[in-house]
């Protein structure tokens, strides 16, 4: 098995860093910002903050730690849900230009920190799946599964030994890869239900903010805005 790693770039090193500085705080600024509830600990802040530290381990064991080209299988090497390309379904092996995947639009998956992977879309390639840890010298695969691109060094000798292990794989990608623009189109679609349900779910649960009685502000129980204080002390009264 031929074995190939994946450094990372300065870009990507300075965002993980970055990160990496930016959730634990936002983790903690997070509950002094929340309402607290009424009565009880306050669980909602808590599983805010476990949920965003979960951000952390959970991207560093999708992202991408390195690559290797085996008898029968391409391996992405992950410490969670390593992705294996049967060499029988690969169609093609390239080399890509720099400006393949420029302006490329993340469908769904993370990208700056420790790594970039998921599903993305570009005008050059189309729809792929990108497990990378630098945005040049990247290599593309057709498969019977969809198109890929990775990141291996040195990416010559991976094509090479790629090709030895495939023949039948042309040395050039096809122009758009079969179904690619059905597939990004449902999962722009999944993506953008699921935010919307995750938004209503978090605006449902939040608690209505109420002033305290005795407040200036609050009239009969209720809570009520300066504007509204005005207008009903401007009512004229009936006789």
């Amino acid at each position: 098995m031929d074995r190939f790693a994946a450094p990372r770039d300065r870009v990507l090193t300075v965002a993980t860093w970055a990160f990496c500085l930016l959730i634990p705080a936002l983790a903690i600024a997070l509950p002094m910002v929340l309402p607290e509830p009424a009565a009880g600990p306050p669980w909602p802040s808590v599983l805010v903050s476990g949920a965003i530290l979960l951000v952390l381990p959970v991207t560093w064991a999708l992202s991408p730690r390195g690559f290797a080209v085996g008898p029968d299988c391409v391996l992405v090497e992950r410490l969670l849900l390593p992705v294996r390309l049967p060499l029988a379904s690969i169609r093609a092996v390239a080399l890509l230009p720099p400006e393949a995947t420029r302006r490329a639009l993340r469908v769904a998956g993370a990208s700056g920190l420790f790594g970039h992977f998921g599903y993305f879309r570009s005008p050059a390639l189309g729809a792929y799946r990108l497990y990378a840890t630098r945005s040049a010298r990247l290599v593309g695969l057709d498969t019977d599964a969809g198109r890929f691109v990775l990141s291996p060094e040195p990416p010559g000798a991976f094509v090479e030994a790629v090709r030895r292990r495939a023949p039948r794989a042309a040395a050039t990608l096809a122009s758009s890869p079969a179904g690619s623009r059905w597939r990004t189109g449902g999962w722009l679609a999944g993506g953008a239900v699921l935010l919307v349900a995750l938004a209503y779910g978090a605006a449902s649960r939040l608690p209505a903010l109420r002033e305290p009685a005795g407040h200036p502000w609050a009239l009969g129980g209720r809570s009520t805005t300066p504007l509204m204080v005005s207008a009903r002390r401007s009512r004229p009264r009936r006789r």
